[in-house]
């Protein structure tokens, strides 16, 4: 895997040149402004629980409801499970629960989401080892853990545990060309409530500034200048 601006050209540009077939026609009900977050940090979202066995009723763990979070509350609300969120920041647990979840805790909060009724399904979107521990104490038996966000450091995984309660533990980045076909399909019929927030083109640095720090609602999305125009 390649990403552009990281191990390859093309971030920011107007333009990019890639190989025909990894090129996706973007459905005609989609705005390509708003719809911009939808090719990474949604298609994230929708092929980590695409990786699962989803059986309606489940309950499901989101671990970070930063943007790709959210997104993942909508999807999985859509396929008719029941959300749980664990997040530090308090604004962010409050944007959980508008988008849908039932249960918005701090990710310490260990014994609320067992008490709410654990978790068949976990997709973690922290990019931290510390959440480890709360996975495994939340995780019903035969339950299926995603991985999306990047870690490093290793994690304690006891072979025991994984073994007696017959978990799944697996990893997801991004999508493939037909996650990403059946995803927009999807997301042209059901409007995300994500924020989004859209930032002219030469304010590229403010809006990187401000996802370092944590300070963005939702998605950033740049645009850029009409043709012709200075």
């Amino acid at each position: 895997q390649k990403a552009r601006g990281l191990d390859a050209p093309g971030a920011f540009a107007e333009y990019a040149i890639l190989d025909t077939r990894f090129a996706t026609p973007i459905p005609d009900g989609l705005d390509p402004v708003t719809a911009g977050p939808l090719l990474c940090a949604g298609l994230t979202a929708w092929s980590a629980l695409a990786r699962c066995d989803v059986q309606a009723g489940q309950r499901l763990l989101v671990v970070g409801a930063g943007g790709l979070g959210q997104y993942a509350i909508e999807i999985a609300l859509s396929r008719g499970l029941r959300v749980a969120v664990a997040e530090p920041d308090e604004r962010r647990r409050s944007e959980a629960l508008s988008h849908g979840a039932s249960l918005a805790v701090s990710p310490d909060a260990v014994q609320e989401i067992r008490d709410w009724g654990g978790a068949d399904i976990t997709l973690n979107f922290a990019p931290t080892p510390s959440v480890w521990d709360l996975i495994a104490k939340a995780a019903n038996p035969l339950s299926q853990i995603v991985a999306v966000a990047l870690v490093h450091e290793p994690v304690p995984l006891s072979m025991m545990w994984l073994i007696d309660g017959g978990h799944r533990v697996m990893g997801s980045s991004v999508g493939t060309r037909a996650d990403l076909r059946h995803f927009l399909d999807f997301a042209g019929d059901h409007p995300f409530k994500v924020d989004h927030e859209v930032l002219p083109f030469d304010q590229i640095g403010e809006g990187l500034d401000r996802l370092a720090r944590g300070d963005v609602r939702g998605r950033i999305v740049l645009k850029f200048p009409a043709k012709g125009a200075s």
